[in-house]
């Protein structure tokens, strides 16, 4: 790899540890909606974000199915299931398009148990996505949809590195993270264009400006931002 990645996770790594994995990792590119694995599946691989954002959703028996955590290109997407049981446990698809580096489950395995510095980032990665899921919870007893939908836009832009450009997503898909119907989307979007913090059409949201809508995000984005950096996981 000829330059550092735009990803937190192997930024984090020493010179020595990074050559080892870059050896071994791949390019790929991610479509909205591509499916990754499923609660159950054997994992594969272990994801890098560049560019992409993968969401992990779990879902009731009847279908309802919620947003439980993403991963950016501040961190890496399977860490937990590929050093612990080897199956994935929620469901793990693209949520944004873009590129990821990727690396066979195994060799990442592997190269935990012989780099201390490669270790070391893949416990931070865990122990943020641990955080993550207990705040989520916090946040979806605590916070209105509308601060949920503005915080999810502006870590969605950071973690993507999209912030001032489109972002392809579906009212359907931001009704699954936020764990509403579509039409409460469709409101709350229309309720933050008419007031110029986005700009949407089919498909498409646009952050224009990132100030006002931090303001009227929940909590749960500063917070995020403080622990990622205290992990080392800052997103680009």
């Amino acid at each position: 790899m000829s330059s550092a990645p735009a990803n937190a996770f192997l930024r984090a790594l020493e010179p020595q540890a990074l050559a080892r994995l870059s050896s071994q990792l791949s390019v790929v590119e991610l479509a909205l909606g591509d499916p990754i694995g499923k609660d159950g599946d054997i994992v594969e691989f272990v994801y890098f974000p560049l560019s992409a954002l993968l969401s992990m959703t779990r879902s009731t028996l009847n279908g309802f199915a919620v947003e439980t955590g993403v991963v950016g290109n501040e961190g890496a997407a399977s860490v937990v299931a590929a050093l612990g049981s080897g199956r994935h446990s929620s469901r793990l698809q693209t949520q944004i398009g873009g590129e990821a580096l990727r690396i066979t489950a195994s060799a990442f395995r592997q190269a935990v148990s012989e780099s201390s510095s490669i270790g070391q980032a893949a416990w931070s990665a865990v122990e943020f996505q641990m955080w993550e899921v207990e705040q989520s919870c916090v946040c979806l007893a605590a916070h209105s949809a509308e601060a949920r939908l503005a915080r999810w836009l502006l870590e969605a832009a950071e973690r993507s590195g999209r912030l001032g450009r489109d972002l392809a997503i579906t009212h359907e898909f931001l009704g699954v993270m936020l764990g509403v119907q579509r039409t409460t989307v469709t409101r709350i979007l229309g309720h933050l264009a008419d007031r110029e913090m986005i700009q949407t059409r089919r498909g498409i949201v646009a952050v224009t400006d990132t100030d006002r809508l931090a303001r009227v995000s929940c909590e749960c984005r500063h917070e995020g931002v403080l622990e990622r950096r205290r992990l080392g996981l800052e997103a680009f």
